[in-house]
């Protein structure tokens, strides 16, 4: 096939146009999608697809061609009663209806045998929410291939910590780039150590050529944002290879690891919060972070309050915490805690907890009744005495007293969970029996009696309601490189679901729902009882609390991280922690804890004892010292424990540079001699291991203040 021809000049003038990808081509939101398409899902009471095209509408784009699948007819409905139908609307949406394609790669390839693209296009999914410049970055991705019409895609990537929410916690992209230009030579994933033996012995592949090309870098901190600008030939390239299925692990490492093609493709890389946000809804562990990143406005101006399409207007209140304008009900013993959203027609009874969690309109919830990090669509009933933690609960859902959601439960559309219901975690249940190829035919008889006995003892044998896979469904090949082994492309799925850390893995690595897809074992009932008895004495309240100071911890470092590298002010950085510590509700004490961490976090330990040591010290409190004063003034004695017991749980890193620490509190007027004397005395300072070995090092610093104050005494006496 003829490669597609540009259009002239004067096409530019009707505006950039963008294909959106309505379907996600995987089940990770299965019950949801069985009845529902997944881009209409909604994201903090807003369909996400509403903050895709917002996105875009807002970044200059003229024309939006709509790729749906699944569920194409209630897309279409929803497109024709949204505010993008009418004549007042900057942005053009065509849906385009597709019943053959099961892939990214047969979507491409339809949209070149249509030719409706005939220029450089952006490529986005239907679950991205942006406030990215995309006209800076159509404009970069122009004005190179004006030099070299070979580079066809510009990837938008954004730069992340760590811990960053955002990043995956099993399995995150490796990209080695050339800083001259911008170039991608590899793209490349790879697990955390601590999630498979595998991880520490897997090796970036950098082509030869690549090494001759200059400097390199190879980032690890870079999270994809699925936004990429595409030149026509991106079309082509996937018609003339039926191969090319995924976007990602198939075209892109196709197009690097080619000898013959000869196209190179570059990365805009967004390093700060300055150049926007952007995410991408993958699984429900990333729903579950970019719905808090909206509720904390790190979206603006796409927040909760602002006029989204497909939802009511929210009131903004201090603590992000919003309320629906109309029939909003909250009993004034019941709590509702900070980044909380109650969508109108709310109704909160007495006696009952809603933390950091969203309800969507017409929700009721009965009395004494707890909700910690969840997520309740839209005219669900939630009776008394029930506990929801770490889980989504669908549309039109009924749910009676006393019931019990633990971490990674999925209620789909219309259930009813009967009184005293206790869903293990990462349970799934939906209102139609599942079956693996959509079509319940019945003919496993002896597996069909296996899930009905599953059925009974979890959701009760009156119940109309049924079980649906946890693992078989989270954890499909999509995305994970066919290269990994089994291990770690299982471990990456499960990491993949809201709720799942390092530490719970392996706690919930054989979910009681994973015989769905198996027969029935004795191991499989000892899993059962396992779980439930894990689960036995977890209260919401409590797990609420950890949350949310672990959050809180999360949100500080982050901020701190940004001021680190962007060069802020002390001031604007303690202003900054000062306001996420009244929005979040914690004791100051939290608040120390994270500065004392993170400035001794960024000390150079390599440099040794001494005045070295003193030195990388003075490097970091000395900048940093009005903000430490600042957040460690209310309790001195504190201050030094915690940089104790940090520099103890550190201890081949940083014992070294104890007293050099002890100094630089003290010299910067960070602590003063009483302080240090009352952290002497103190148990906790000699208690046993690492921390009594620093108490002992401390000892000749401690009798120098007390020389140096016995000297002042006797000068001033004199």
């Amino acid at each position: 096939m003829a490669p597609n021809k540009p259009l002239d000049n004067d096409d530019e003038e009707n505006g950039l146009q963008a294909v959106v990808f309505a379907d996600s081509f995987n089940s990770r939101f299965k019950p949801f999608t069985a009845t529902k398409p997944r881009c209409l899902l909604p994201l903090v009471n807003v369909p996400m697809l509403a903050w895709t095209l917002e996105s875009l509408a807002a970044a200059g784009i003229g024309h939006v061609f709509l790729f749906t699948c699944t569920h194409a007819d209630q897309i279409k409905e929803w497109l024709r009663n949204s505010h993008f139908s009418s004549a007042h609307s900057t942005l053009t949406v065509t849906p385009i209806v597709s019943t053959t394609s099961v892939s990214a790669g047969d979507a491409i390839r339809e949209l070149d045998a249509k030719q409706l693209i005939r220029t450089d296009f952006v490529l986005i999914s239907g679950d991205v929410v942006s406030t990215v410049d995309i006209h800076r970055v159509v404009a970069e991705h122009k004005e190179r291939r004006k030099s070299n019409k070979d580079a066809i895609m510009t990837m938008v990537v954004k730069r992340v910590g760590a811990s960053h929410r955002l990043r995956p916690p099993a399995e995150s992209p490796v990209f080695v780039i050339s800083p001259e230009n911008h170039q991608l030579h590899t793209y490349s994933t790879i697990a955390h150590p601590s999630t498979t033996k595998s991880a520490t012995h897997k090796r970036i592949s950098i082509p030869e050529e690549s090494l001759e090309a200059g400097e390199l870098q190879i980032r690890n901190d870079l999270a994809d944002c699925y936004i990429d600008i595409c030149a026509v030939d991106v079309l082509l390239l996937f018609t003339e290879n039926f191969d090319y299925q995924d976007l990602r692990h198939d075209f892109i490492n196709g197009i690097l690891t080619s000898d013959l093609l000869g196209k190179t493709i570059h990365v805009h890389a967004i390093e700060d919060e300055e150049g926007g946000y952007a995410a991408r809804v993958m699984d429900s562990r990333s729903y579950d972070a970019i719905s808090q990143d909206i509720i904390s406005r790190w979206t603006y101006p796409m927040v909760p309050d602002e006029c989204m399409p497909g939802s009511d207007r929210l009131l903004h209140h201090r603590g992000h915490r919003y309320y629906g304008k109309q029939g909003v009900d909250v009993a004034e013993s019941a709590r509702v805690g900070v980044c909380s959203v109650l969508g109108s027609h709310c109704t909160v009874a007495a006696h009952s907890t809603l933390d950091r969690s969203v309800l969507g309109q017409g929700v009721a919830v009965g009395e004494n009744t707890q909700l910690s990090h969840s997520y309740i669509w839209n005219k669900t009933s939630i009776g008394s005495g029930c506990s929801i933690y770490q889980s989504i609960v669908a549309d039109g859902v009924v749910i009676e007293d006393d019931v019990s959601l633990h971490t990674g439960c999925f209620v789909g559309h219309g259930v009813r969970l009967l009184k005293g219901t206790s869903l293990p975690p990462y349970t799934r249940v939906g209102s139609e029996r599942w079956s693996e190829d959509g079509v319940d035919d019945g003919s496993d008889e002896e597996h069909s009696n296996h899930l009905d006995k599953k059925r009974a003892a979890i959701l009760g044998p009156s119940s109309t309601a049924y079980l649906w896979p946890s693992d078989k469904v989270d954890m499909e090949v999509e995305d994970v490189d066919s290269s990994d082994d089994d291990e770690e492309a299982a471990l990456s799925m499960r990491y993949s679901r809201i709720g799942m850390s390092a530490g719970t893995a392996a706690a919930h690595s054989t979910s009681s729902l994973s015989t769905i897809s198996g027969g029935e074992s004795d191991e499989s009932e000892e899993d059962d009882d396992e779980l439930h008895h894990a689960t036995d004495n977890l209260t919401l309240e409590n797990a609420g609390k950890v949350g949310a100071a672990a959050d809180f911890a999360h949100e500080c470092t982050q901020s701190l991280e940004r001021a680190f590298e962007e060069g802020h002010t002390s001031e604007n950085a303690a202003i900054e922690l000062k306001t996420l510590r009244m929005a979040s509700n914690v004791p100051l004490g939290e608040v120390r804890k994270v500065v004392v961490d993170f400035c001794l976090s960024k000390v150079e330990t390599e440099a040794g004892e001494g005045v070295q040591a003193y030195k990388a010290v003075e490097d970091v409190l000395g900048r940093w010292a009005p903000l430490v004063v600042e957040m460690t003034k209310e309790d001195q004695t504190h201050t030094v424990l915690l940089a104790q017991q940090f520099c103890a749980i550190h201890h081949a890193s940083h014992a070294n540079i104890f007293l050099a620490v002890l100094r630089a509190l003290y010299e910067y007027e960070i602590v003063t001699e009483d302080a240090f004397f009352a952290w002497y005395k103190l148990d906790q300072a000699r208690a046993d291991g690492g921390i009594k070995s620093l108490w002992d090092k401390s000892r000749r610093f401690i009798e120098a203040l007390l020389e140096a104050e016995s000297e002042s005494e006797e000068s001033e006496s004199e």
